[in-house]
C-alpha cells in the first residue's frame, strides 16, 4: 500500500484526534455471518473522501477499509474475501458542527485505532506511521492472521455493518 501525499496530509491534521482516540475492537456484501472469524488480512486501502453531515454540509476526509479473507470457508470452494466497514474520518474534526456527526467521527476513529492497537501490540502513536507499518506487515513474508468480529446491527428497515480486529493470531506484533 501507498499512502498518496494529499492522504497522509489529512492524517497529519486529524493525528491530535488520532491521539485522543480510545482504541476498540469489536461493506460490500457478502460478507460472513455475524460473529468471530479468523481471517487474514490481505489488504489496507486508503483514499480521500468527503464526510457528510445530515444538514448536507461536506468536509474532506480520508477513507480507510480494511480487506479480509476466510482462513477456512466450509461453504465455498473459494474462502470468502470481504471489505471491511469503511472508516470516514474528517481531516479537521474541529469543523464539524453536529454533535450526531462529531460522535460518529469519533467512533470510527476509535475503532480505527483498536485495529492498529491490535495489530501492532502497542499503543499506535502516529497515525501514518502506524498505517504504513500494518501495510508492511500485510506485504510481509508471514500471513497477518487475525480474529475479526463482524457485527450487524438493523435500523430502519437497514443493516449497518461493522468490523473489529480483536486478536492477532499470526504475523507480526
Amino acid at each position: 500500500m501507498s499512502i498518496s501525499n494529499e492522504t497522509k496530509s489529512m492524517f497529519a491534521n486529524m493525528q491530535s484526534a488520532f491521539s485522543d482516540a480510545t482504541a476498540e475492537s469489536g461493506g460490500a456484501a457478502p460478507w460472513p455471518p455475524q460473529g468471530e472469524h479468523e481471517a487474514y488480512i490481505i489488504a489496507v486501502h486508503t483514499d480521500v473522501g468527503t464526510f457528510r453531515q445530515t444538514d448536507g454540509q461536506e468536509f474532506p476526509s480520508a477513507t480507510i477499509q480494511f480487506e479480509y479473507e476466510l482462513v477456512a470457508d466450509p461453504d465455498r470452494a473459494t474462502p470468502l474475501q470481504w471489505k471491511g466497514a469503511m472508516f470516514n474520518l474528517p481531516s479537521d474534526a474541529s469543523q464539524i458542527t453536529l454533535d450526531g456527526s462529531r460522535k460518529r467521527a469519533e467512533i470510527e476513529m476509535n475503532r480505527l485505532k483498536g485495529h492498529l492497537k491490535t495489530l501492532l501490540g502497542r499503543e499506535p502513536n502516529n497515525l501514518i506511521v502506524d498505517l504504513e507499518e500494518v501495510s508492511g506487515m500485510i506485504g510481509g513474508e508471514s500471513a497477518l492472521v487475525a480474529k475479526v468480529f463482524c457485527q450487524y446491527r438493523e435500523s430502519n428497515g437497514r443493516t449497518y455493518r461493522t468490523d473489529f480486529i480483536r486478536d492477532l493470531l499470526s504475523g507480526r506484533a
